[in-house]
């Protein structure tokens, strides 16, 4: 795992934190200034690939990624844009 990738990852240490890729690289660019917007994304997506994040897609809007891989649901704040976890238990299997 690179220095880089390390960083990036870094970002989805607290829980119930969903972050675009512009607001990764922002927070990113404070430890590593030569970072480049290109080399967050490929690394995101290799990081949800891998399966050490989630990539979170919400029709219309940006891509989200979330550190928390276990199985949940999110909602979306249609007023501040915010998106939270909730967990799946109560809810069933909503995706069937």
């Amino acid at each position: 795992m690179t220095r880089q990738r390390r960083l990036i990852l870094a970002q989805f240490s607290q829980p119930d934190i969903h972050l675009t890729a512009d607001e990764v690289y922002q927070r990113v660019r404070v430890d590593a200034p030569g970072i480049s917007l290109a080399t967050v994304y490929r690394n995101l997506n290799l990081l949800s690939q891998g399966g050490r994040i989630r990539c979170v897609e919400i029709g219309g809007g940006q891509r989200r990624y979330d550190g928390g891989v276990h199985r949940h649901y999110h909602v979306l704040c249609t007023v501040c844009g915010r998106m939270r976890d909730v967990p799946a238990e109560p809810f069933g299997d909503l995706a069937s």
